[in-house]
């Protein structure tokens, strides 16, 4: 059997769209903001498929999928709100957390900031809680 520190799981193409849609809305969003955004944009997506990866490695996972990445998403999310005081609603596709059933592992994400929208060339940012 193999141990967490012996897998290497690998980003799904479905995983792959999901984080460079968050990476485009965000780099919109970087452009935009009010705020001075210290974060790299490059170093944003290093830090989500870090994420994700790690994510699927704890739970000895093969390769990436739609659980991982939204893990990594949610996370980068309170990472914003903390820090910003705003947050991305992004349109990823299949970033929908119905789809898991509205919670991560115990986790019950914040339903009203994580909503698709229609139109990814806008993203809104909405103040954080």
């Amino acid at each position: 059997m193999a141990t967490s520190r012996q897998l290497r799981p690998l980003p799904t193409a479905a995983t792959e769209a999901m984080l460079s849609a968050y990476y485009r809305v965000f780099r919109r969003w970087q452009s935009s903001a009010a705020t001075t955004v210290t974060e790299s944009a490059v170093h944003v997506l290093t830090t989500l498929t870090k994420t994700m990866v790690a994510h699927a490695q704890l739970h000895l996972r093969p390769h990436c999928v739609e659980t991982d990445a939204l893990f990594s998403l949610e996370i980068m999310e309170m990472h914003l709100a903390a820090k910003y005081g705003q947050c991305l609603q992004t349109n990823c596709p299949g970033f929908r957390l119905a789809n898991v059933s509205g919670s991560m592992h115990g986790y019950q994400a914040p339903e009203s900031r994580i909503t698709p929208s229609r139109n990814d060339d806008n993203p809104t940012v909405i103040g954080n809680k």
